[in-house]
């Protein structure tokens, strides 16, 4: 018994995956990043809880580069990081390794 043919089973795989890579592109991980004690090393503070951050200042690493389609949650987690900062937001500093296209 055929639930679906072979180009119907290929058009949804296919229409899948498209929402699949402009769901990634358009919501990207991200990371706040905190200086690990000793060497000059800065890492994701969610899987490094020995990683320290500054009072009043921000670094985030955007994995995946910036554009139109994703500048929209840029913005958006950039807020989200200032409202969670007690004291005030003084400074962010951006890890651009990951934007690697103009």
């Amino acid at each position: 018994m055929r639930i679906l043919g072979v180009e119907l089973g290929l058009a949804v795989a296919m229409a899948a995956s498209l929402a699949g890579i402009i769901r990634q592109v358009s919501r990207p991980h991200t990371a706040v990043l905190g200086r690990l004690p000793g060497p000059s090393v800065f890492r994701n503070v969610d899987r490094f809880p020995d990683a320290q951050t500054a009072d009043g200042l921000v670094v985030m690493r955007f994995d995946t580069p910036l554009y139109y389609a994703n500048v929209e949650f840029f913005r958006d987690r950039l807020r989200r990081l200032e409202a969670k900062t007690t004291d005030g937001l003084r400074a962010v500093v951006l890890d651009a390794s990951a934007i690697n296209e103009p």
